[in-house]
């Protein structure tokens, strides 16, 4: 089956923002996506503690339930940005402002993300859960 069947019987579109899919298309953002995804407090609280990537869709729709239970955010490499159908405007925001953070870096600037204790942390934070229902 193409990607296009896939998609049609998923809970996925892809991402509106076509300047988002360069976190897949350009190499160093992919690193990126992989090695630095949690930035700041929001963007791990909104869009998860680590970006899914994959290195293709066909690896992408082997994972089990990956059509209707995955994540709300889905990169695969070299084809699209994928979000589920109900993806808010808000966590659009959220993830074009990690898009405007990464292409605003120079070559040799150096990042810290967030350490796993902190992400862990705000995934488990009763009050953050709580914000996520009221906010998104």
């Amino acid at each position: 089956p193409s990607m296009r069947d896939f998609l049609e019987f998923s809970d996925y579109v892809p991402v509106s923002d076509r300047d988002i899919d360069w976190l897949v298309y350009d190499d160093r953002y992919y690193v990126y996506l992989k090695q630095a995804w949690a930035l700041y407090p929001d963007h791990v609280v909104f869009l998860g503690s680590r970006a899914k990537c994959y290195n293709n869709p066909k690896e992408w729709a082997e994972e089990t339930d990956a059509l209707k239970l995955g994540s709300d955010l889905i990169f695969i490499r070299d084809f699209r940005v994928l979000v589920k159908k109900d993806f808010g405007q808000a966590k659009q925001q959220l993830l074009r402002c990690y898009f405007d953070v990464l292409s605003r870096l120079d070559n040799h600037d150096r990042i810290r993300p967030l350490s796993s204790e902190h992400v862990a942390s705000l995934v488990d934070w009763e009050a953050e859960r709580y914000r996520q229902q009221v906010s998104i």
